[in-house]
């Protein structure tokens, strides 16, 4: 505990402060996706926070993804809802894996669309797995509709969401 002094009128006022109790989490990243980490975050949070400060440390190497794959959100709603007076995270101490290259020879758009999406089904988390190259070429082709004439911005952007929206069944 600490405290403070007030001057006034030739008269000392000694006011005590109390500070907040601080809990550190060191969670240590290594060969963890992001999905992962938060699930361990989750897990932290179980603890008692209420009216403390918490401090999240993460380390290491991610197996995959990037540290902004990581759900903070939902962490921070767990450690308000568990009554933590404040949530700080580092992340300083991630490195992220390189990013992967797919080496494609020069030839049409579609083409290399076509070789891409071959070579990267399976290798990230969808909800439709089965689906995951017809949905894709369907996004690709509602992301390359041209804004038509007279059609403004927003007309346009909706369009474009409202028809990906229905391509992921959101």
């Amino acid at each position: 505990k600490g405290q403070m002094v007030i001057y006034e009128n030739d008269s000392f006022e000694r006011v005590p402060i109390t500070t907040k109790e601080v809990v550190v989490f060191k969670v240590d990243v290594t060969d963890l996706d992001a999905v992962a980490v938060t699930d361990r975050l989750l897990e932290k949070m179980s603890v008692a926070v209420r009216d403390k400060i918490v401090l999240v440390r993460m380390f290491g190497s991610l197996g995959e993804g990037s540290v902004g794959d990581i759900d903070m959100r939902s962490v921070m709603k767990k450690a308000e809802s568990s009554g933590a007076f404040m949530l700080l995270r580092n992340t300083s101490g991630v490195s992220v894996p390189k990013q992967q290259t797919i080496e494609v020879k020069e030839v049409a758009a579609s083409l290399i669309e076509d070789e891409v999406m071959s070579k990267m089904v399976g290798k990230v988390a969808c909800s439709f797995p089965h689906q995951e190259a017809k949905v894709g070429k369907s996004l690709l082709h509602t992301l390359a509709v041209v804004k038509q004439e007279g059609q403004t911005k927003t007309e346009y952007e909706e369009s474009v969401i409202d028809e990906a929206k229905e391509l992921l069944g959101l």
